[in-house]
């Protein structure tokens, strides 16, 4: 039985074109080479799980920092025995950087198609918690605004009270965003999971934590669209109550 163990020698990312092959969705003529010699095809890939002879196609949508706000993009893992291609936005698509990194550390998660995929579902869910800690530190200033507003002793003007207000629902927005990926990933993981070879000792425990990471994450999301809507609800009272004050007067 193979062992998923370590191997020796310094790390060469040459190693990841044995497994992983990447497809820019703009490079058309990649695309068609692919199809005929590997028979991967995305072309009737939708939102959903699809299962071809030769690969399982699994779509996930990524929110990831960009700027001052959030970017999102979409992924199609294609998972075959011998190969894994991604579909992505650009050749070198930044998202997968932490996973390289993590295939240097330990260049046994180059071993495979499989471990691959897991190395990219991994760095994938980082990505989404950085993103659910960047949304609940933009809470946290949007509330530290309201309250000095709302104590200063002065009304707050109604064009305040739309700039927080919009603030507010873009986290709520990017957090909701986050808990829909969160559940493509935990598909994709689980399909990987039920694909991956037992020959492959270590890889399905790997797995099983990555499954709770993401899931770990998805509840985090959920805790941050219900504070966001929590204070939605009772830190914006106050703002109202200014607003109603200044029309009264």
């Amino acid at each position: 039985m193979a062992t998923f163990a370590l191997p020796a020698g310094r790390f060469d990312t040459e190693v990841l074109q044995r497994h992983w092959i990447t497809l820019s969705k703009s490079d058309i003529d990649t695309a068609a080479v692919l199809r005929e010699r590997l028979g991967v095809d995305f072309a009737q890939v939708g939102s959903g799980v699809r299962e071809s002879e030769s690969f399982l196609y699994l779509p996930v949508a990524m929110n990831s920092a960009h700027g001052d706000g959030t970017e999102r993009d979409s992924i199609v893992f294609a998972l075959g025995a011998d190969f894994l291609i991604t579909l992505q936005p650009d050749a070198h698509f930044a998202l997968f950087d932490k996973a390289v990194a993590k295939m240097q550390r330990n260049p046994a998660l180059t071993a495979s198609s499989h471990s691959v995929m897991y190395a990219l579902l991994w760095a994938l869910n980082e990505v989404s918690s950085d993103v659910v800690r960047d949304g609940s530190d933009a809470l946290d200033a949007v509330s530290d605004d309201i309250e000095k507003a709302t104590q200063g002793h002065r009304d707050v003007g109604v064009a305040e009270v739309r700039e927080i207000t919009s603030r507010m629902n873009e986290v709520e927005q990017v957090v909701s965003r986050v808990r829909e990926t969160q559940l493509q990933l935990a598909r994709a993981a689980r399909h990987l999971m039920a694909d991956a070879p037992k020959s492959l000792d270590g890889l399905e425990a790997m797995i099983a934590v990555l499954i709770a990471d993401i899931n770990g994450v998805k509840e985090h999301a959920g805790f941050e669209h219900d504070k966001v809507r929590y204070r939605q609800q009772s830190l914006l009272l106050p703002l109202a109550y200014s607003k109603r004050k200044s029309w009264l007067r």
